[in-house]
Formats: structure tokens, sequence, C-alpha cells
């Protein structure tokens, strides 16, 4: 059963569709180019883009390697799948993907090339990284050495930050399997097209986004979310990365949600004991999968500064034994001390200054009115005629005066 893009009326072909076929619809007339089932294959031109090889599967629709005709470059075509097309509120969330990924840009961001509708087909290109995700690399190679898991971490916390502070993005769905590495040992973040506003977050959902094996305590409970969320996850795809398993397992998936909002951060060990990490490794993680958003670092830019630190110290051979970052309770302290003592100090200086100025401001006065006084004295005291009693009298005022304010001990 195909419909047709003019009349958008069905109808029934009995042969055997070939991706450049082209019949004509029984109601209308209007030719038709058919895809095989409407899922493209090798050769099957789509606009600007001949399909080459299938890549990937998701639940949007499947993932192509592409050749953009005009240039003669590869591309990564996603093309949503025919079941979801007959659906609005999938096309918009298919053209929502569009609209978010190609807002951004940043280095570590797989970028938008061209998006649009090629006879019932709603296709998006993106830029092809030739290279593996994290899930395949776990998969058939175990588990990355420790400086080089954080070096990726630190790289995709860096398209994240962007993200988050550009735009008020999150992800909510990082994950081994949304990481691959480029031929140049670069770190690229897919699936950014599925993210969503900041102020999104606080709407009732029914449904939870993201992977049971590296939710946030709160994704489990479809809370509102934060940048410490996909930080969260960040940590726990970390945490797989270099224990080359999980951190909770479960033949339930409920029970793995559960377990990041119940359970104690596993130690990497007790997961797997083979393997050893370094103290400040393991409190980078312990950091990072904090039970409460409160519990982990205090921004994006925290956490990047600190990894980048550590893979420094692991790329060099150092070992450090701890995390290179003063706990967040002492550190919070200490600048509730320092700005305390700022402010002592800065009002005793504004005590300090106002009293000086009241002082000279009152010893101006002061010198002005003795002088005046010991003027009328003096005046009185040069007339012919006057009374002695009264002169004392006048002289006494302007040496009252005069003691009122400091004066040089000459």
């Amino acid at each position: 059963m195909y419909k047709c893009p003019e009349c958008q009326k069905k109808f029934e072909y009995d042969g055997e569709p070939r991706c450049d076929e082209i019949l004509f619809c029984p109601h209308c007339n209007a030719s038709i180019v058919l895809y095989e089932s409407l899922c493209p294959g090798p050769g099957c031109v789509i606009g600007d883009f001949r399909i080459l090889e299938k890549i990937g599967q998701g639940g949007m629709g499947a993932v192509y390697l592409a050749e953009q005709v005009s240039i003669g470059r590869k591309v990564a075509l996603k093309i949503l799948s025919d079941e979801l097309v007959e659906e609005k509120k999938s096309v918009n969330q298919f053209m929502k993907e569009i609209k978010t990924t190609a807002r951004l840009e940043h280095p570590a961001i797989v970028a938008a090339i061209d998006a649009g509708s090629y006879h019932g087909v709603y296709y998006f290109a993106m830029t092809y990284v030739d290279g593996s995700d994290l899930e395949t690399w776990l998969q058939t190679r175990g588990r990355l050495s420790e400086d080089k898991a954080v070096k990726y971490a630190v790289r995709i916390a860096e398209a994240l930050e962007y993200a988050w502070e550009k735009h008020r993005l999150l992800h909510r769905d990082i994950k081994p399997g949304n990481i691959i590495i480029s031929q140049d040992d670069e770190a690229f973040l897919l699936d950014m097209g599925i993210a969503q506003h900041f102020s999104e977050t606080f709407e009732k959902r029914d449904l939870i986004d993201g992977s049971p094996y590296y939710m946030s305590p709160e994704q489990t409970f479809a809370e509102p979310l934060s940048w410490a969320s996909d930080l969260y996850s960040l940590g726990a795809s970390l945490y797989h990365l270099i224990v080359g398993v999980a951190p909770y397992d479960s033949d339930d998936l409920d029970t793995i949600m559960k377990m990041h909002s119940t359970e104690p951060f596993p130690d990497p060990h007790s997961r797997n004991p083979s393997v050893e990490l370094t103290p400040a490794t393991v409190e980078l993680l312990q950091r990072m999968m904090g039970k409460n958003p409160s519990d982990r670092f205090r921004s994006w830019h925290e956490f990047i500064v600190t990894a980048r630190e550590l893979h420094y110290e692991l790329a060099s051979g150092h070992q450090p034994k701890r995390l290179p970052l003063v706990p967040i309770e002492h550190e919070m302290s200490i600048q509730r001390r320092g700005k305390l003592w700022v402010t002592i100090t800065g009002m005793a200086a504004v005590v300090v200054v106002v009293v000086c100025s009241m002082g000279l401001i009152m010893k101006i006065v002061s010198e002005r009115r003795a002088e005046k006084d010991l003027l009328i004295a003096e005046a009185y005291a040069e007339q012919d005629e006057y009374d002695y009693e009264h002169g004392l009298e006048l002289y006494g005022c302007a040496i009252a005066s005069c003691s009122s304010f400091w004066v040089d001990g000459d």
C-alpha cells in the first residue's frame, strides 16, 4: 500500500518496487518515485544525496552513509521511518531535531548540513564522522585507559557547556553510543538534536527520556532536569568506559533505574576486580555521579578545569592521589569567610574615612569660630573706652574656641 504525495490517497502496487521506478497514481495520475518500501537502499537518490550504505538505526529512523552529489562529499543522512511519517507528532519532533542541530556550532557537535522532504521521505543530512562510537569500542576493544577516557569526557563536556551556556539546552541521553571517536582521535557528540530546552523540563512528562544504564536519579523520577543531569550521565558513561562495565546492572531495567537513586556509588574494583584506578579518577567519578545535583560539580567550567588537570597528570604518568580540587563544602566555607572579611574590612575603612572626614570638617569650623572670637576680642580691646571685665570675657570665649580642636605643639 502506497500513498500519493499529491492527492494523499492510497493505492496498491503488486509489482516488485525499485528505488528508481516511477509510477502514476491511479487517482490523480501524478508521477510517483518509489523507494523500496519507503526505506532507501544503496544507489537511491534523495534530493541531492545518493545512498551508499546503512550505518545505523535509531528510534526515529535509519542513518545512512551518503554522498552529496553536488559537491561530492560524504554525509550522514538520517531518514524518518515510514511508520512515523503518518504521525504528525513524530514529523514535528523530527523537524525540531533538525532546527535544534542547525543552531549549534561547536567543533565537538556534529553539524547540520541540509534537510527537507523528497517525495514524502523526510531526510536530515549531517556531517559524517569517519570513526567508531564508544559503545562499539567497548564491545570490540574493551575498556579505555583512564587518560584517554578522561580526555574524551573533557571534549564532550565542552560541547555540553556550550549547549547549556549559549542555548540553555540539555542533551538528556549521554551514553557511549552517542559519542563517536574519529580517525584523528577526536570525540564528537551525537544526537544533540534530541536536546531539550531547560524551560521544557518543568513540564509534566509521561515518558522518561534517556538510557537506563546512564540516567541521573532525577531522570528516573521524571523530575525537572538541569545541566547537572547531563553531568551525571557523562559520569556514568565515563565509569563504563574506564571500568569496562556500567555502574549499575540488573536483569530488570526498572531495578537499574532505581539503583541510580538508592544504591551507593559502586566501587570500581568491586564491579571489575581486574581494574585498579587512581584515587583521583575514582573521586572524579564519585563527584560526577552524586545522588543530588548539589553534590556534583557546581558548573561545567569547574568540572572541565578539574578533569583537564587530571588528564594532564594521568597523561604525564604522575598518577595523582587526590582530585586537584577543594571539597565543595570547605571551599564554600572559605568563600563565605573571605566575603565576610572583605565586608568587615570594607566597612571599617569606610568608618575610618568618615571619622577622619568629620574630624577635619569640625576642625575647620572650630578654627574659623576661634579666629572670629579672637578678632572680636582684639577689636574691643583697641577701643578707647571699654569695659575691662567684658574684654576678659571676650578673650575667654576665644580661648575656649581654640581649645575645641587639635593644635600644633608650638
